[in-house]
């Protein structure tokens, strides 16, 4: 049986996707910003509470990460779209989130590092040390 060949064959080049993929993380760090601070309506209603409930006070600083890796998939020539400004902003994102035990995120992981080394001090500096190393 012959083979059907397919009505539309889409290609894209790796440049376009990583453009498409850009523009919807900062779409997406736009909607947010909006819904922390501004959450009316259904939609950025909902928004906000899942922001909130993940993220706490960091959803606006999730939004600006998005924002800095949307730089970098857009290669926009600045100091925050380079991948090592953005992998200690999402350390220190981390870290600070951990120690405050904001969210959901930092709450877990929080309990998963204190379980490895119960004493809360011990975790406290950890997560210090990683917040200044970011």
């Amino acid at each position: 049986m012959p083979r059907r060949k397919s009505l539309f064959k889409l290609k894209l080049r790796p440049e376009t996707i990583k453009g498409i993929v850009a523009i919807c993380l900062a779409v997406f760090a736009g909607l947010g910003m909006i819904a922390t601070f501004l959450p009316r309506g259904d939609m950025l209603g909902r928004l906000h509470e899942v922001l909130d409930r993940q993220f706490s006070w960091g959803a606006p600083f999730f939004a600006l990460i998005l924002l800095q890796i949307s730089a970098l998939l857009a290669r926009v020539k600045a100091g925050i779209s380079k991948p090592n400004t953005i992998i200690g902003s999402i350390l220190v994102f981390i870290a600070l989130l951990s120690i405050s035990r904001s969210g959901s995120l930092g709450d877990n992981i929080f309990q998963t590092i204190s379980q490895v080394i119960p004493v809360s001090a011990g975790v406290f500096l950890i997560l210090l040390g990683i917040a200044l190393f970011g």
